[in-house]
C-alpha cells in the first residue's frame, strides 16, 4: 500500500471497538463509528496526540 498508516489506523479503530470505519473518498481522513460515547472518547484519547482528531456525537 502507498500509505500503510491508513491501514494501521483502521485496524486500531476496530481494536478500540469501532463498529465501522472508512477512509474518505479523497483519502484526507479516516473515521470510525463507535457503539457508545465512552469507546469513542477512548479512541480520541489514543489518537489525539499523533493526529488531527475530533469527536462528533448526537446529544441524548
Amino acid at each position: 500500500k502507498v500509505y500503510p498508516e491508513i491501514g494501521y489506523i483502521k485496524k486500531e479503530f476496530y481494536k478500540l471497538g469501532a463498529m465501522f470505519n472508512l477512509m474518505s473518498g479523497s483519502g484526507s481522513s479516516v473515521y470510525g463509528i463507535f457503539p457508545n460515547y465512552e469507546k469513542a472518547v477512548h479512541a480520541l484519547e489514543i489518537f489525539q496526540n499523533k493526529y488531527f482528531t475530533f469527536l462528533h456525537h448526537e446529544p441524548n
